[in-house]
């Protein structure tokens, strides 16, 4: 599932564009390390606020504690100088020890319009086909000040609205006036409904959100979050948090024959001062009787190893795709990576744009024709990437299929698909 806000742009009433959005035919604002990390398939939009005394080890989850295997089926790539591939889908979701009821809202966000009086709002809500009576019990929410008017949604209120006046109401929302709509997610029915069946929530709770569940521009979307979250108890809000949370990645593993010589696999792992020590290591599984296969996790170089399929340590953390994919041939995390200004510094130093076969660090960078980066992504091996497909702790690092990225990221309007390769490797 993607972010409720990947794929158009909204314009406050003083004209700037803004953020994150689902809305009627406008273009996403896709700032470099701002917008662009912020969606995905699969990705969950909660965007989490700092709960109290969170230490890094409870913040961390490694998919190895909590990894629902949703299709235990192995997927066999095609053969490369990578060696031969076997991929499984996994779902991801984070332990309970590291979830709040508190990341689960039970108060539903405040409707805000940029209009004047009552009358306004209830034109606003009749013209996105809202019934008469549905009008009359929301206008008694409304209040009014200073150029706008504000809608409080009551809950029983908000669950009786039709999916249809939902999409529309939601859709034309301003995003910059109500950036709690942000924090929904978008995507297939079917993957809606394959968290759900993966989930722990009561039945009622997952007939509850399939009705909140609304159809717009190709996608089931959910937003209320409140209206499902105020219905349930502590444990039951934990629950929700980590259905919220809920992402899909692949487990990838290398797959040695007996008897295979191995040196052009080893040259393919090995990027600048990593991987030549994986010799021994493939060798050693080429002379088992059968052979035998490893995780790549343990081929990938160290930055990439610790963080790949584990959720942020911090709630607030400020790593996005942009901070993985320039770290992912660094031998430590460089934190200055966080900086714009560092990052294309380097890029304009160390990189160039390639259209050789790619290599293990090569970066995938959605480019707007403005020239603006959506997302980064890195080349593993085949049609395989590694990800970040969101800057808030909600989202883990994953990997993925690059035909996936490319579709949860087809929406950044104009937007080119370039491959840069580091120039600067020891």
């Amino acid at each position: 599932m993607k972010k409720t806000g990947n794929s158009k742009e909204h314009k406050s009433p003083a004209g700037k564009a803004g953020g994150r959005a689902v809305g009627g035919g406008r273009i996403l604002r896709v700032l470099w390390f701002v917008a662009g990390c912020l969606v995905g398939v699969g990705s969950v939009g909660l965007i989490l606020g700092r709960t109290g005394d969170d230490t890094q080890d409870e913040g961390r989850i490694q998919a190895m504690f909590d990894t629902s295997c949703r299709n235990k089926e192995i997927q066999v790539g095609k053969p490369g100088p990578w060696g031969q591939l076997e991929v499984r889908p996994i779902v991801l979701s984070p332990a309970r020890q590291v979830s709040r009821a508190s990341q689960c809202p039970v108060v539903p966000g405040t409707w805000v319009l940029p209009v004047s009086d009552v009358a306004a709002v209830d034109a606003w809500l009749a013209a996105r086909g809202m019934s008469e009576s549905l009008r009359a019990a929301g206008l008694s929410r409304v209040q009014c000040g200073n150029g706008y008017c504000g809608l409080v949604p009551e809950l029983s209120w908000l669950r009786s609205i039709p999916g249809e006046t939902r999409a529309r109401v939601y859709a034309d929302l301003d995003f910059q006036l109500n950036p709690w709509v942000n924090d929904g997610i978008r995507g297939r029915r079917e993957v809606f409904e394959d968290n759900l069946a993966a989930s722990t929530l009561p039945q009622e709770t997952k007939d509850l959100v399939r009705q909140l569940l609304f159809f717009w521009d190709g996608d089931t979307v959910f937003i209320d979050s409140a209206a499902v979250c105020a219905t349930l108890d502590t444990p039951g809000r934990i629950e929700m948090v980590r259905f919220l949370h809920m992402e899909r990645g692949l487990i990838v593993r290398l797959r040695i024959q007996e008897g295979q010589d191995v040196s052009g696999i080893v040259r393919y792992w090995s990027r600048g001062e990593f991987g030549r020590e994986l010799k021994g290591l493939l060798e050693s599984l080429s002379r088992r009787p059968g052979g035998g296969s490893i995780d790549i996790l343990n081929l990938l170089p160290p930055v990439p190893r610790t963080l790949l399929n584990t959720y942020s340590e911090f709630l607030d953390d400020p790593r996005d795709c942009h901070w993985s994919g320039m770290n992912f041939l660094e031998p430590t995390a460089d934190d200055r990576f966080l900086a714009k200004e560092w990052i294309e510094q380097e890029l304009s130093e160390h990189y160039v744009q390639v259209q050789t076969p790619p290599l293990l660090g090569d970066l995938y960078h959605f480019a707007m024709p403005s020239g603006l980066i959506g997302h980064t992504a890195v080349h593993i091996a085949d049609d395989i990437v590694f990800t970040k497909n969101g800057a808030s702790s909600a989202q883990p690092w994953v990997l993925a299929r690059l035909g996936s990225v490319i579709e949860q990221y087809a929406s950044l309007h104009g937007s080119q698909v370039i491959r840069m390769r580091r120039t600067n490797l020891p």
